[in-house]
């Protein structure tokens, strides 16, 4: 099959076009870069040049591309918004998508119209969307509460041949769509990280990256992190990072024993199912919820919830029995093994695809 994976999410895609390959199939990325995370595509919307000419070029180097992007058995769409949103540019671009290629899908992942108004009506007991709008837009457009957007996502929903989530919070916001599948999980390449036995040395080095602060719970972690520097300093060490592109970030964790991803989320994504593969201790999203959306057993990232209370008591836990850290990083890594390995996952969308 031809397959065009159309934006990216993290390496959602990366990892997704890996797989597809490994099983003999033709996919390719077309995306623009993922943002600051500069994550490497086959077709490219993005530039390396200056942040204002490249922030352009992703809404018109498509256009010139077109010819690229047609003809393909299976388009997978990351998101409603691929482009600019105003003045028609997304639209008519996706348009030309869905009118010269063969099956169209839409991933759940991330902020679109449908898990917005998930939040809103308060489907979730938390959620990283209030503190986002706050601390990381500070005031600037949120598309996704849109009129127009909210129309467009309706659309574009009910036209695709399926809609696929990849994260409970993402399928309880199409749970009712007529076009919604199966949830799948995010795929991981394996053979790409090696996994590092987590060894422990005099101090046990915590760490939180910093991208989307307000996203990510960032501040709830922060204080934690204060009062646990002053309760713990001869026995760990809290690391706090700011963005960095996504191949520094992994060069980062390298050293770290415990990743403290986010503290909103049900479902561990990405970065912290990555940290996982390589033998780390996550503590992130790790709610019932989740686990039973993707049929999974309860995997060892340590939950925590948007509190700094909850954080200082889970990573006090965690200091009480620190000799179980080696064995809790290497069952991250047999868990991702058997739960999000990128040949596994890449069958379940074949699966879907073809159905």
């Amino acid at each position: 099959m031809r397959i065009l994976l159309l934006g990216e999410y993290s390496g959602l895609y990366t990892n997704l076009r890996d797989g597809l390959r490994k099983l003999g199939h033709e996919a390719v990325i077309a995306a623009g870069g993922d943002g600051w995370k500069k994550i490497t595509s086959d077709i490219r919307f993005d530039t390396d040049v200056s942040p204002i000419i490249n922030k352009m070029a992703k809404n018109i180097l498509p256009f010139f591309k077109l010819g690229q992007l047609s003809g393909f058995d299976v388009v997978q769409i990351i998101n409603p918004l691929v482009l600019y949103r105003n003045f028609g540019i997304n639209r008519t671009f996706l348009q030309f998508i869905l009118k010269n290629n063969n099956k169209i899908f839409l991933s759940a992942a991330g902020d679109d119209s449908f898990y917005t108004a998930a939040v809103d009506s308060q489907k979730f007991r938390y959620a990283p969307l209030q503190d986002y709008l706050k601390f990381d837009l500070r005031g600037r457009s949120f598309p996704y509460g849109e009129s127009a957007v909210i129309e467009w996502n309706k659309e574009l929903a009910s036209r695709v041949d399926g809609i696929i989530p990849i994260a409970y919070e993402y399928a309880e916001a199409y749970r009712d769509h007529k076009n919604v599948k199966t949830t799948v999980p995010m795929p991981i390449n394996v053979e790409k990280i090696k996994y590092v036995e987590n060894e422990l040395d005099e101090r046990v080095v915590f760490y939180h990256g910093i991208n989307r602060p307000g996203f990510k719970g960032t501040r709830h972690i922060m204080k934690a992190f204060d009062a646990l520097r002053n309760l713990h300093a001869d026995s760990a060490e809290f690391i706090i990072g700011n963005s960095t592109p996504y191949l520094e970030y992994l060069e980062i964790i390298k050293k770290t024993n415990v990743i403290i991803d986010q503290t909103s989320s049900y479902s561990c994504a990405m970065n912290a199912l990555i940290s996982m593969a390589m033998g780390k201790v996550v503590m992130g999203g790790n709610e019932p919820e989740s686990m039973r959306e993707l049929n999974q057993e309860r995997s060892p990232a340590i939950n925590i919830l948007p509190d700094e209370k909850c954080i200082i008591s889970e990573v006090e836990s965690l200091l009480d029995q620190r000799t179980i850290i080696p064995e809790l990083g290497y069952k991250s890594r047999v868990f991702i093994e058997k739960n999000h390995d990128y040949i596994d996952v890449a069958q379940k969308y074949l699966k879907i695809w073809n159905a």
